[in-house]
């Protein structure tokens, strides 16, 4: 039994140390300072009144039924 996970077992651990060693003596990478870039925007002065959107049409107004409209009391 522990002739057929002692091999694996080694691997795994063999993978380990060399994973290590590489993470250890790695060279660290230098710092570099990155300029903060400005976003450039427009401004205005808004000045408030009174506004209304007008729209002009061209047609004609039908209604959709003939009402013929009766006073129910007459005077």
């Amino acid at each position: 039994m522990i002739k057929r996970l002692l091999p694996p077992l080694l691997v795994v651990a063999l993978a380990i140390v060399i994973f290590s060693t590489l993470i250890s003596t790695r060279p660290q990478a230098p710092v570099q300072d990155r300029p903060v870039k400005g976003v450039l925007v427009e401004t205005q002065t808004i000045d408030f009144a009174a506004l209304s959107p007008t729209l002009t049409l061209y047609g004609r107004l039908e209604a959709p039924q003939m009402a013929n409209l009766r006073a129910a009391v007459t005077a």
